[in-house]
């Protein structure tokens, strides 16, 4: 396909971009600026901001979007829900049958039956029933033991929940044995993944879940990979470094699951562990630029590096690169959003 420059000239109320979430099959592409939300149809382009709408701020933390086509907003102690013309705003004075978190939203993250978890600035956590508007179960900062903000959600696909935290590591929530806590020797059902016992660093960077179920954690102490359906002792853990990889490990700064299996990342050059060992794609080897910012699978099986210099793309045996002399609307690709086997 062809690249397609969208910024103020043809659609963007704002050229800085903190967000991007799509809706179903590129049906609608927003756009959140910090100064507003662009709406990007095939037919038309909104502007959606704090005077026009009922938004009362435009800095938006963190943006989804669901299977029926809500796009889900994280603002200062609201969570905007849009689906066409109809907006739902869950606040604690909407929310009224429970506690709510305050502050600023900070992580969103869709569960099991209509749920949605949400976390906040203040440390605080609730998983909101949508058809029942109650937050069950609700966490303060202290019940989770942590003194900052949460700031990622990712449910994995045994629907536990990991708690990402500014400081303080990360929180597994097991919902399995909550629903069994009357259980004679029932598990608690948090688990504390924080120094000394499990995970090394407590300044979180990056997770993800890889294909095979597999858990990867940046942190400030290295890569980590753990199963989460073991009991998660630090044997168990595999702690990736400088000194023991064919990669360096402290350049990374992003993380991207493949489709298939192994992990990709971004940092001084182009990096692969298939499960086994490091795979380095570097100039080379035709990469363009060594200093990596994006990575991205699409469903071709091609990965995509996004550098200072310009963009590759490995097919599995060669690079193809691209630049501002090839149509790139910029050299410096700094993010990529993936939907099926189109990468913007």
């Amino acid at each position: 396909g062809e690249w397609q420059l969208v910024d103020r000239r043809n659609g963007l109320q704002h050229n800085t971009v903190e967000a991007v979430t799509v809706v179903g099959d590129l049906e609608a592409l927003w756009v959140s600026s910090g100064m507003g939300i662009s709406v990007l149809t095939q037919d038309s382009v909104l502007f959606y901001d704090d005077l026009t709408t009922p938004l009362e701020t435009n800095a938006i933390n963190v943006m989804v979007s669901d299977g029926d086509g809500t796009v889900w907003l994280g603002a200062q102690g609201k969570v905007y829900a849009i689906n066409g013309e109809t907006w739902t705003i869950y606040s604690p004075s909407y929310v009224l049958a429970s506690q709510f978190p305050t502050g600023a939203i900070t992580a969103l993250a869709f569960g099991t039956d209509n749920t949605l978890w949400i976390g906040s600035d203040r440390g605080e956590l609730c998983r909101l029933d949508l058809e029942v508007i109650t937050c069950d179960p609700f966490f303060r900062a202290d019940e989770l033991e942590i003194a900052g903000a949460i700031t990622a959600l990712t449910v994995d696909n045994l629907g536990r929940l990991y708690v990402a935290t500014a400081r303080d590591g990360v929180r597994l929530y097991d919902d399995s044995s909550r629903n069994n806590r009357t259980a004679a020797n029932s598990p608690p059902p948090w688990r504390s993944f924080a120094l000394p016992i499990d995970i090394e660093g407590n300044q979180i960077f990056a997770l993800t879940q890889d294909r095979a179920g597999y858990l990867w954690l940046l942190t400030d102490a290295g890569l980590q990979q753990w199963d989460p359906t073991q009991d998660m002792g630090r044997s168990s853990v595999l702690h990736f470094t400088d000194d023991n990889s064919r990669y360096p490990i402290s350049t990374i700064d992003t993380l991207v699951a493949d489709p298939q299996k192994g992990i990709w990342v971004a940092g001084e050059n182009g990096g692969y562990f298939d499960g086994i060992d490091w795979t380095t794609f570097a100039t080379t080897d035709g990469l363009v630029d060594r200093n990596v910012r994006a990575v991205a699978v699409d469903t071709e099986q091609r990965t995509w590096f996004g550098t200072d210099e310009g963009l590759s793309i490995w097919n599995g045996d060669s690079f193809f690169n691209l630049t501002r002399a090839d149509g790139l609307p910029s050299n410096q690709m700094r993010a990529f959003l993936v939907d099926g086997d189109i990468v913007c």
